[in-house]
């Protein structure tokens, strides 16, 4: 515990009254409430405001979080899937391989039920895009759909 903190987010969840929230595994040193942490290469620290053990549905709050312990991290909008947490500067060139995940192959066509509501279709699929690294949208150009690609159709 007394190395640098090098912790790694492997889940991204939009809770609504927590915010996004960060869960991550810490692989080395130390996770305090209250505590500085860089994420990858950002220059500005997060602080570490809302430290959590989740059990079930259930949010624990807790002080410190260790080696080998499955954590949450509240309301930090810089928090991105398969982000690299670290304490010091110096650690920013640390990365870890990145999780395989199937390439989406179902696709379906979204239209907002009305008109000028694309921006708000947009905002909720990027939010869920943010929490499942399997999904991906893209707007086709000749036809103006949004298009959302998944795994199957109960994706």
């Amino acid at each position: 515990p007394a190395a640098h903190v090098l912790a790694h987010v492997f889940k991204v969840v939009a809770d609504p009254y927590l915010g996004k929230m960060g869960v991550l595994r810490v692989h080395q040193g130390r996770v305090a409430k209250g505590g500085l942490l860089f994420v990858g290469h950002a220059r500005k620290p997060i602080r570490v405001g809302h430290l959590f053990m989740l059990q079930g549905g259930k949010h624990i709050d807790v002080d410190e979080a260790l080696p080998g312990d499955l954590c949450a991290i509240a309301k930090v909008d810089d928090l991105s899937f398969d982000a690299v947490l670290h304490d010091a500067q110096e650690d920013e060139h640390i990365f870890l391989k990145p999780l395989d995940f199937p390439t989406p192959v179902h696709g379906l066509a979204l239209s907002p039920a009305r008109r000028g509501d694309e921006q708000k279709l947009w905002e909720v699929l990027a939010r869920l895009v943010d929490e499942d690294p399997c999904l991906r949208i893209e707007q086709a150009g000749e036809t103006h759909q949004t298009l959302v690609y998944g795994l199957g159709e109960l994706h």
